[in-house]
Parts: structure tokens; C-alpha cells; sequence
């Protein structure tokens, strides 16, 4: 009766287009839950799927500037101009007489998705010079505040994704499913003045 049950499953499935790892995922599924397509033992609510990739614009609610190692915020009246959908508007980092590296390992921006999404690509649009960036984040857990201070910069993890130039694609190697992205700048150009300054035009996230 089992046998039947699978194959009236997987003809009915197959109708509809479903690949087959799909399918084996599928009568998996409804083999371990009874049919119900829901985890758990019955009366109790399934735990929510994980967000799914899309390829799908996702909306930024919030960007913050992020300096956990200087002394202060880096242009926070400003941070919002990286995600405003105008080019010609551009959130700068502080000026520095030598290269980032020499002071301190980073400054950068917290995007807030607002919740927790599956991220697959960041777009980040530097102007002035090549800029080296990388993407980081926390774990999909945190839906909370974001982390502020220097000793929650390790919450951040190692870079996730990492480039140089102008034109920035930053895509995760794994599946990336989280509420914060820290863009992460570690080298800056030089500005007309001889002094080292990122600056950030605009960043797009893909799901």
C-alpha cells in the first residue's frame, strides 16, 4: 500500500514539473510527517522554513555607519545615501593621511533587510578609486539590534565574499540567510587631496 502511495505521489508530481531531487525531497517529507507536509508531532506548529533565494531585488530598511575600532561614527548623517537609489548621492568614510590599514582593519556599514532574508548577491557601487571591500554577517538568528560596539565586531564572522575596484559583486560561496550585512571597506582611495577616503554611492541586495 506504501509502494502505491509513493508512485500516485511521484506521478502526480512529475505532472506538475517538479525536478527529481525535488521529488525525492518531497516523499521524504510526507513519508516522515504522515502526508501533512509539516514537521512535529500532530498538534504542535511546524518550525518556519528558511527564506528561499528569489533573484529578487530585496528591499534595504535601514543603513547605519559602522566604526567599532575608531573613536566615533564615520558620517552618520550620511549613511543613508548609500542605499537611496541615487548615484550622485554618496556616504564617505573620515579622511586618513596613510592607508586604512595602518590605523586599523576596517570601517564600514550595517544594512538592515528588516528581517531575516536569503541574500545571494550585494552590489556595491564605490566612487573615487578602487575600494576593497568584503561582505560579511551574522547568524540568521539575529533579528534583534544590530551589534555596536567593538567587542560584537567578531559577530560578524570572516569575509563572506571579498573585491577590489569599483563595480563591487560580492556574492556569498554558501547559502546566506540573515537580517545584517556588514560592508566591510579595508582599503581606500586616495582623493584629490593625497589623503585616503572610501566613498560609497550605492548598495544593492539580491535574494
Amino acid at each position: 500500500m506504501k509502494l502505491a502511495k509513493w508512485t500516485v505521489s511521484a506521478v502526480a508530481l512529475a505532472a506538475i514539473g517538479l525536478g527529481s531531487w525535488q521529488l525525492v525531497s518531497y516523499l521524504h517529507n510526507q513519508e516522515k510527517t504522515g502526508g501533512t507536509g509539516h514537521g512535529g508531532t500532530p498538534g504542535q506548529s511546524a518550525a518556519p522554513l528558511p527564506p528561499t533565494p528569489t533573484g529578487q531585488p530585496v528591499r534595504i530598511s535601514a543603513v547605519t555607519a559602522y566604526n567599532p575600532l575608531g573613536t566615533g561614527l564615520e558620517h552618520p548623517d550620511t549613511a543613508a545615501n548609500a542605499a537611496d537609489g541615487k548615484p550622485d548621492t554618496v556616504w564617505t568614510t573620515s579622511k586618513y593621511d596613510s592607508q586604512l590599514g595602518s590605523w586599523k582593519q576596517g570601517t564600514g556599514l550595517i544594512v538592515d533587510l528588516g528581517s531575516v532574508h536569503h541574500v545571494s548577491a550585494v552590489h556595491v557601487e564605490a566612487v573615487g578609486g578602487p575600494t576593497t571591500v568584503e561582505l560579511r554577517a551574522t547568524a540568521a538568528t539575529v533579528t534583534g539590534a544590530a551589534p555596536i560596539e567593538r567587542e560584537d565586531l567578531p559577530a560578524y564572522g570572516s569575509a563572506l565574499a571579498k573585491d577590489i575596484g569599483t563595480d563591487l559583486n560580492l556574492n556569498p560561496a554558501h547559502a546566506l540567510d540573515t537580517r545584517y550585512l556588514l560592508i566591510w571597506l579595508t582599503d581606500l582611495p586616495k582623493d584629490v587631496d593625497g589623503k585616503f577616503q572610501g566613498r560609497i554611492a550605492e548598495i544593492k541586495v539580491t535574494g
